[in-house]
């Protein structure tokens, strides 16, 4: 695409990119938003509209963006490519914190790489980082020093330091006892790294040794005596030990980084690429962007646009968005209407739109809003809104639109701003109609804004060419900056005129002097913008009733979907029930025949074991009966699934607290845990347990752990039961408790063969398979 920098400086795009920048985490990304630039080629644009599709996503899922740290690595990595023997701790910690901040990035970006494969082309330059941070950890504790393992050597020098002070101390001491009366002070003190002794001046002659200084007194002369000297430099050949082997140990780090400089600084572009595509995804996610959608046709549809910069200034609430569609048989648009209405925001606006998009940003617009191919842009907007510089002179202008003229092709955007202003009226105007004709000729886009009343007749009566306007609220006497495409717009200078004070007889003198025709058609233009703005009222509340309409019918099927699968899941249970009271009672028919075969047909055996079936069908046909709850009992909600303490019992509800929130739940839904002495409820008013949607499978996601295991141990014996050789418990990932439950209670089951989390296609690591013995 041609731009020349004025277009670029003119649209405000630079300004725009500066805005961007506030959201970029290091300085590389805000270095990557100065350089972006609307002429890259499509492939990378498509993958720069992909990403920061892709990284908006991310944004807004719950698991948060990894952002690494801003600070510059390179003067680092200039100094050891550069051969610097070793860098400093805090250097070497610096760049292992990044490095492993930075693999960290690299690591998210991987997992995500599913939803655009080129998120894996980013994190893999990240990813050969070495593991710095590992053998960084072994050396430097958590305040930044040395660590005395840091290597055997450095162990073992430290401690023959030790050693050897401790030596030198108790020397040093003893010899502060002994000429205690020649010193200044009953202890000993160091100079230069070495110990030695506060002598009172005239005393030194008894204390034999080296002089190391004099207080500014001279009082006082420190003396090394010549019995501290071999302990001062055993000690003093220890330090140099530990800091020739400290040397050693930091160059051993800097080979590290400078055997791995080249993926250094690959991963630094990578951070710019990276954070350039998290600044512009982070800001199009708090304006509201959208992706474009690109034509090879020179059509261009934009509808509910913007003016990122004005929505930054005013609030996105406090702008007004218009829908423009150019293209097809209309390629020219001459968009009229009142001063401050908005049109040299429209065509910046516009300008700046298609910029961002050829630039792969998200554009400020909804997103079915269509962007052609388009090579170049000429724009000559230079009135008392232009920003950057003062193009208001004639000469100017004439150069801007002469260069359009010249260069412009059938794939060209031309935004012309009060085309023909700044000489006479009537040559200005003649020079418009040329203009806008000639670009009609060539095909190109173009949108042009005027106050001249014969333009828009010109246009009306043209070929390719549109009118539109800027719509003025005659009741306020204030533009709405709102644009309407097929009807021209009137100036409004003199209602504007009266809201700020102008006098009324001079109101009225100048509506004498204004040409009748144009009063009229002002009036029939009105008339006109009137009808349809109820047009677009009805049109609008048509289809809020509809969008009202469609949402009652969701609700509808959403409930309808609800009952449906509670009655699946309550005949499903009740198959399940039935299954365990057929098979519960066969087993127990099968044990009483079975004495009965044993007994040689007894009547006392066949007698008992008539008492014991009537006994047992009896107890089937009991109805349930509710507990009767007391304040104090803990109970469990199967319709909430949590557990709470009874505080208030009524009638037929009874309310409980769990986690300080109270609960009204009715007692059928219910089932005790611990009556208020802290017992354990008797058999008989335990509910039957749930096992699961199907026969092989246990759901025990949202139970509680105590739950969960109940739920679990029946499963397992009901599976035994009925002879299945692999079963499904379905716990979920979360933070992996109740899987570390089923895991323990399976680990103790001679029962279990074996098991293990499930494959992908399985459910992964929230399913556990098990294995049941034959």
């Amino acid at each position: 695409m041609f731009l020349s920098p004025d277009v670029v400086s003119t649209l405000e795009f630079n300004k725009l990119k500066k805005e961007i920048s506030l959201f970029s985490f290091s300085i590389f990304g805000r270095e990557g938003l100065i350089s972006i630039s609307p002429d890259i080629n499509k492939k990378e644009r498509d993958i720069s509209t992909r990403v920061i599709s892709t990284f908006r996503e991310i944004l807004n899922i719950t698991e948060p963006f990894p952002i690494p740290g801003g600070e510059d690595i390179r003067p680092i990595l200039k100094k050891v490519a550069g051969g610097i023997y070793h860098l400093s701790s805090e250097e070497l910690i610096f760049v292992s914190r990044l490095t492993e901040e930075y693999k960290t990035l690299g690591r998210f970006l991987k997992k995500f790489s599913h939803k655009f494969e080129y998120l894996l082309t980013m994190a893999l330059p990240l990813l050969r980082l070495p593991d710095i941070f590992v053998e960084t950890r072994k050396v430097f504790d958590e305040n930044g020093n040395i660590k005395d393992n840091a290597t055997k050597e450095l162990k073992r020098v430290r401690q023959g330091f030790t050693e050897a002070h401790k030596e030198l101390t108790n020397a040093a001491n003893k010899l502060v006892k002994e000429k205690q009366r020649f010193l200044q002070e009953d202890n000993f003190t160091v100079k230069g790294g070495r110990v030695v002794l506060p002598v009172v001046f005239s005393e030194k002659k008894n204390i034999p040794g080296i002089v190391h200084s004099i207080s500014q007194t001279q009082n006082t002369v420190f003396i090394e005596p010549f019995d501290l000297v071999e302990f001062n430099n055993k000690c003093a050949t220890m330090r140099l030990r530990e800091e020739a082997e400290i040397k050693r140990i930091l160059s051993n780090l800097t080979e590290i980084v400078r055997e791995h400089i080249n993926y250094y600084q690959e991963a630094v572009e990578k951070i710019r690429e990276i954070d350039t595509y998290y600044a512009i995804a982070s800001f199009s996610e708090q304006e509201g962007f959208s992706a474009p959608v690109f034509s090879e046709k020179t059509y261009l549809s934009i509808r509910g646009g913007f003016h990122p910069l004005l929505s930054l200034s005013l609030g996105r609430t406090n702008v007004v968005p218009f829908d423009i569609k150019l293209g097809g048989l209309n390629r020219i648009l001459l968009v009229s209407g009142p001063n401050m209405g908005g049109k040299t925001v429209l065509l910046k606006s516009i300008g700046l739109i298609v910029l961002m998009a050829y630039a792969g940003m998200h554009i400020p617009a909804e997103n079915d809003s269509v962007i052609p191919r388009i090579d170049s842009i000429y724009v000559d907007i230079g009135d008392e809104q232009s920003i950057e510089r003062n193009l208001s002179t004639f000469s100017s202008h004439m150069g801007n639109i002469t260069r359009a003229l010249k260069y412009a092709t059938d794939n060209s955007l031309v935004l012309l701003d009060e085309i023909g202003v700044g000489t006479d009226p009537e040559e200005g105007m003649a020079i418009a109609m040329v203009t806008l004709k000639r670009l009609a000729e060539i095909g190109a886009l173009g949108f042009v804004t005027t106050h001249y009343g014969r333009l828009k007749h010109f246009v009306a009566g043209e070929k390719g060419m549109e009118n539109g306007s800027m719509d003025f609220d005659t009741d306020r006497g204030q533009p709405t900056h709102h644009l309407t495409v097929g009807i021209p717009g009137a100036s409004h200078g003199l209602e504007v005129a009266k809201k700020v004070g102008f006098p009324d007889d001079l109101l009225e003198m100048a509506r004498s002097y204004m040409d009748k025709n144009e009063i009229e058609t002002d009036k029939m233009i009105h008339k006109l913008g009137r009808m349809i703005k109820e047009q677009e009222e009805m049109i609008k509340k048509v289809k809020e009733e509809k969008e009202n309409l469609a949402a009652l019918l969701s609700l509808y099927d959403e409930k309808y979907s609800e009952i449906k699968n509670k009655e699946e899941t309550f005949i499903k249970e009740a198959k399940q029930k039935a299954l365990e009271v057929v098979y519960s009672t066969r087993k127990e028919m099968e044990r009483i025949v079975r004495e009965i075969r044993e007994s040689k047909g007894a009547k006392e055996v066949i007698k008992e074991a008539r008492r014991k079936i009537e006994e047992r069908l009896e107890k089937k046909s009991e109805p349930k009966i509710s507990h009767n709850f007391s304040i104090g009992d803990v109970v469990y909600s199967e319709k909430l699934r949590i557990k709470g303490k009874v505080i208030e019992v009524f009638k037929e509800y009874v309310k409980i607290e769990s986690d300080n929130v109270r609960f009204f739940v009715p007692k059928e839904t219910l089932r005790l845990i611990k009556d208020d002495r802290g017992k354990q409820p008797s058999e008989d008013k335990i509910h039957t347990l749930d096992i699961g949607s199907s026969d092989d499978k246990l759901d025990i996601r949202g139970f509680f752990a105590e739950e969960a295991e109940a739920r679990v141990i029946k499963f397992i014996d009901n599976a035994v039961l009925f002879g299945f050789s692999t079963v499904f418990i379905i716990h979920g990932k979360g933070n992996g408790i109740l899987r570390d439950v089923v895991s323990t209670l399976l680990k103790k089951d001679e029962r279990v063969e074996n098991f293990r989390l499930g494959y992908a296609s399985e459910g992964g690591s929230g399913v556990t398979v098990v294995k049941l013995k034959s």
